[in-house]
């Protein structure tokens, strides 16, 4: 009695599912409701897929309220990034204001600010008392004089007041400014490692350079060692039951590589159909899809594509009531 009780302990599975795939099995047990099936397909034990759907209601209602903050926390930020573009875009138009000797006010600031709200739309936003004030702080109290003597040399060349002029000039120097930190922090960490190797033959890019020239020969043996062990994360998705019957399948044929041994053959494996791209029926689908295109957009740091997106955003958020119409 004491051996088969080992041995059970021996094979007792003792993975724990993550909160994603939590939600996962839950969708799942719509379509298949086996303990058993599913425990097999996840990789854990029964019991933890029946406490699962035992607590299905709170951990559905955690998961919502998950991503309720995170998606309000990434509109948040999204929102300062702009009005900190704008501060970057209102200070060069000063400096181009003052190199063509124009005068220069606080209504002037608030107009050309309220411009710049519109062309890169920034909800609920105005150039207050409030911000002009962390605007004169953020650029040294506006020192206007101090501004005139340190012009940049190249100021012939930015002489356009046109916002959308402006504002491509700006995040175009912010790209180039990025590129320069990520160029800069690659060589210092090459420096970094060449300094620590005496002869530098030890160094990881000289190892990238060996890796790179044996890359070709080594194909053919990696693609029978890495045979389940690269396991695709579950995406989980609780848009709407609509939309469920599409996504399970492929997330259970992820959920089911977990346990393929590594020795397998890559010709026994199912190639996974990922499902076409989804119909748009709904007003909220509409909205889901732009914030992807707007996320892109930021991360381009494309201000035009992110206004006309907020535009229609605002539009698919209030649309138009369509008169029933009558014979």
């Amino acid at each position: 009695m004491e051996l088969l009780n080992a041995k059970h302990r021996d094979y007792k599975t003792r993975n724990i599912l993550t909160t994603a795939e939590r939600i996962q099995v839950i969708k799942a047990y719509k379509r298949m409701p086996n303990y058993q099936r599913l425990a097999s397909t996840f990789g854990c034990s029964a019991k933890q897929i029946k406490n699962i759907i035992s607590n299905k209601d709170q951990l559905l209602r955690h998961y919502d309220s998950v991503r309720a903050n995170k998606l309000t926390d990434e509109v948040t930020n999204r929102r300062q990034e702009k009005i900190d573009f704008l501060g970057k875009v209102v200070y060069e138009f000063l400096l181009r204001a003052l190199y063509l000797r124009m005068p220069i006010g606080t209504t002037i600031i608030r107009q050309k600010a309220f411009e710049v709200k519109e062309a890169i739309a920034i909800e609920n936003f105005s150039p207050n008392n409030v911000w002009l004030r962390d605007f004169k702080a953020t650029y040294n109290r506006l020192d206007l004089a101090s501004m005139m003597e340190h012009l940049p040399s190249d100021m012939d060349q930015r002489r356009s007041l046109k916002c959308i002029d402006i504002i491509e000039y700006v995040s175009e120097q912010e790209r180039e400014e990025r590129r320069k930190i990520l160029t800069m922090t690659k060589d210092e960490n090459c420096n970094s490692v060449w300094e620590s190797d005496a002869d530098g033959s030890n160094s990881s890019c000289s190892y990238e350079h060996t890796m790179t020239n044996s890359d070709t020969d080594m194909k053919s043996n990696d693609d029978d060692s890495v045979v389940g062990k690269n396991i695709e994360p579950i995406v989980v998705n609780l848009a709407s039951d609509d939309e469920e019957e599409g996504s399970d399948d492929v997330s259970l044929a992820k959920a089911k590589s977990i346990n393929t041994p590594a020795n397998q053959s890559i010709s026994t494996q199912k190639p996974i159909t990922l499902p076409p791209f989804p119909d748009i029926h709904s007003y909220p689908e509409a909205l889901r899809h732009l914030r992807v295109l707007e996320d892109f957009a930021m991360i381009e740091e494309n201000y035009r594509a992110i206004g006309l997106i907020t535009q229609l955003e605002q539009i698919f958020k209030n649309p138009p009531k369509l008169k029933s119409l009558t014979h």
